[in-house]
């Protein structure tokens, strides 16, 4: 092939081509991380051992005891919620949620890291959205918005 250093008629439609086809393809995305931090400090005075036969039914004398206690309303956890716009009112939707105590570091939900909710799905503007994975019950779901203190709102789903 010679190369004459100047474009061809060929090249330059391929080029203007691309230029106009190129600026339509835009696709939003968006990650969110989200999380709760829910923890309590507990104070109680006049606590004794747990009567049993062993110690005769004897609580024994009483103690003060402080301690520190997580997801005292709705339980810590932290999460990752994403969208991907595919065009034509279609997206792609994913979120993997984890819970975790606080006091201990530990996971919850036997371990698993994200124990609470793990899925994916398609979300369409005309047919609704299918999402397959780990995830709430619907029961879970249609209640959450009537217990104010349990989620925030940024968990809230409308």
């Amino acid at each position: 092939m010679k190369s004459s250093g100047k474009l061809s008629k060929l090249d330059l439609a391929f080029a203007a081509a691309g230029a106009i086809c190129g600026g339509g393809a835009h696709a939003q995305s968006s990650v969110t991380l989200f999380g709760v931090v829910d923890v309590n400090v507990e104070y109680a005075n006049h606590v004794g051992v747990v009567p049993t036969v062993a110690n005769g039914f004897n609580a024994g004398p009483s103690n003060n005891v402080y301690r520190m206690n997580s997801g005292g309303l709705s339980g810590s956890r932290w999460g990752l919620r994403g969208v991907e716009d595919l065009g034509n009112g279609v997206k792609s939707v994913f979120v993997l949620e984890s819970g975790f105590n606080l006091d201990t570091g530990t996971s919850q939900q036997d371990g698993r890291l994200f124990g609470c909710q793990a899925y994916v799905g398609i979300q369409s503007t005309q047919f609704g959205q299918v999402t397959f994975g780990r995830q709430y019950t619907s029961i879970f779901e249609s209640m959450a918005n009537f217990v104010p203190a349990a989620l925030p709102p940024s968990m809230n789903r409308s």
